[in-house]
Order: C-alpha cells, then structure tokens, then sequence
C-alpha cells in the first residue's frame, strides 16, 4: 500500500480529527517516529534505532568553489538525491555516511574553482557535488542563483550570493528541510575582496576577481549533509 503523508499540522493537540485524517492513519502502513529529521554533517556511521525498519535519506552534496578572473563564476550548490533504505529493526545496525567536503575557491587569475565532493549514505543513496565556478563571464552580471556554474541545482531555501567583479554562489539545502541547515552563497560584490566562502550546507562560493593589479580568490563552497527520518513498518 502507497504511503499517504500525514502533516505534523494535523495531529497538533487541539486539532480536530477529520474523516479524512482517520481513514489515512487506518491504511497508512508507515507511522513517523520523529517529524524532525536526523541530521549528519560529518563523516562515520548512522545508528539505526530499535524497531526501525525503514528511513527516508535525503543526500546533499559539497557546494562548488568560485573561480577567479576579470569576471569569475560563483560555483553551483551540491545536488540532492533522495531514497529509502529498508532496516530489520533490530537497534545494532551501523550505516556507512560520506560528507562532500566544500570545493577550494581558485587562488590563481584564469583558473576555475573546486568542485564539491559527493556525499552518500549506506553505500547506496549519493548526491553529486556542485560544479566548480568557471573563469570566464561578463564583470558585474549575474548572480549564483542564475549563472551557468553558478546555477543553482536544488530548490533551495538559503540566499545566493551577490554578483560583482566575479558572481556569486548558489544557495544551498533545499526549502523543505529545516531551517537551520540552509546554505547561503558566496558573494563578490567589491572589487577590493576576495569571493567570499559559501555558509551553511551545500552552497557555491563566491567568485573572485582581478582588481588594482591584484588576484582576488574564489571564495570556498560549503560541505553537504544527510537528513534521516527514520520511519517504523
């Protein structure tokens, strides 16, 4: 039977019961043990609860660095890949978790920045990490949210970064998850700064540019991180 998501809205105290509500808990053949997702930023393993059988993973891969010229590119965001891994439920099952680490921002004239490492879950589930920002576009013009390397490569919730000598980066971390985790793009918006490092999780960091005869670096991208909702056959 196809799992019909409850909200956490509809089971608040104080809320009424619906027919609607009563008949999806009768057929729904997963309960959420916990609305809030667990949340990994570093890399080792996952501990899987007692009696949990299945999880919801949702993977965020490292941002991309910026690259650095007259008009660098900020670096994209990580991608996201979403899954389910089945579990027995027995409490002593370990789970292998890689966090993408952030690209390098470049540090040379010309040059294009790191891309983000891929992070995975179980061995199974990997989200790719962003690009890294390209040398070459127009002094001034667009931001991370809109620039080919800098484009953005989920729905994101975090800021992109400003655009200016060099562009911006992407945002990072999707909408929908929590708020904490957003990441925020690099920016480049001042030709007398470096591009600036990405915040959060999986965002692009910023481009760096020429200015005064000076090389200004791309600024770093921001590591991935794993969500885990653990859910209960």
């Amino acid at each position: 039977m196809q799992y019909q998501p409850i909200l956490e809205t509809e089971i608040l105290q104080g809320q009424p019961t619906t027919g609607s509500l009563i008949t999806r808990l009768r057929n729904n053949p997963l309960a959420l043990i916990s609305a809030v997702p667990d949340e990994i930023t570093a890399t080792g393993n996952y501990n899987v609860a007692s009696g949990v059988t299945l999880l919801m993973v949702i993977c965020v891969g490292g941002g991309g660095g910026g690259g650095c010229s007259t008009g660098a590119f900020g670096g994209s965001s990580g991608f996201v890949k979403c899954g389910f891994i089945t579990t027995t439920g027995s409490g002593s099952e370990q789970l292998p978790c890689v966090i993408g680490s952030g690209g390098g921002g470049a540090s040379s004239l010309y040059s294009s920045g790191g891309g983000g490492g891929q992070t995975t879950f179980n061995n199974t589930i990997t989200a790719a990490g962003g690009i890294g920002g390209g040398e070459t576009q127009p002094a001034g013009s667009q931001n991370g949210a809109v620039n080919y390397q800098g484009k953005q490569t989920m729905m994101t919730g975090g800021a992109p970064g400003s655009g200016g000598v060099g562009g911006g980066g992407a945002a990072g971390v999707p909408i929908f998850l929590r708020t904490s985790s957003l990441g925020n793009g690099g920016d480049r918006s001042s030709i007398s700064q470096n591009g600036q490092n990405a915040t959060g999780y999986g965002a692009g960091g910023g481009g760096g540019g020429l200015a005064n005869n000076q090389v200004r670096t791309g600024g770093n991208g921001s590591g991935g991180i794993i969500f885990v909702l653990p859910l209960q056959g």
